[in-house]
């Protein structure tokens, strides 16, 4: 019992005299388009609140100037001076002189000195180089880092990179608030 469709509702009066082959035909026409049946979100506890993370010190100033070149005279003292500033005000700042640093060179470099300075200070933290202190290291080129930490640092054979074992804090991490200058004279 074929019967041709003569009109568009003939279609639509099969369809509603037949509520089986309604039901097939939907399904089949949703299968076809590949509908998607959305699924609720999940929803999770809020993760508890995370203290913020830790601001690093930064050097303010510096006398003379990062990365120029210092020339030390015979017997005369040359002063190196850096402002170090830090958002937390109860970190204790501590201060590492450096010469010939990086990379580390069991000959050539030599840790100059390690200070601490108080909680909330805010003056310069000063250097002294005489000719005498950097004599045994008579490289063609020669420098003096400084290096800041509010954590403290790691001792010299604590530290994992073996280039750079004063420049790790307490905690192991690696520390980025450096300054240096070249050192000329002193031949």
């Amino acid at each position: 019992m074929t019967q041709a469709l003569r009109h568009p509702l003939d279609l639509v009066r099969i369809l509603l005299s037949r509520p089986l082959l309604t039901t097939v035909g939907a399904l089949l026409v949703v299968a076809a388009n590949g509908c998607v049946v959305p699924i609720g979100p999940e929803f999770r506890d809020p993760q508890e609140k995370l203290p913020p993370e830790p601001f690093k010190p930064t050097f303010t100033s510096a006398d003379p100037p990062f990365g120029t070149t210092v020339g030390l005279d015979g017997a005369a003292r040359k002063y190196f001076t850096v402002t170090v500033d830090d958002i937390n005000v109860t970190d204790q700042i501590s201060v590492r002189w450096v010469l010939n640093y990086p990379p580390y060179n069991m000959t050539a470099t030599k840790q100059l000195s390690e200070t601490k300075a108080p909680s909330n200070h805010t003056g310069p933290l000063i250097f002294g180089l005489y000719c005498k202190d950097v004599d045994d290291y008579k490289l063609a080129d020669r420098n003096l880092v400084v290096i800041a930490s509010d954590n403290g640092f790691t001792k010299e054979g604590d530290a994992v990179d073996r280039m750079l074992p004063l420049s790790y804090d307490a905690s192991g991490v690696l520390i980025t608030v450096v300054g240096s200058w070249r050192l000329s004279g002193c031949q």
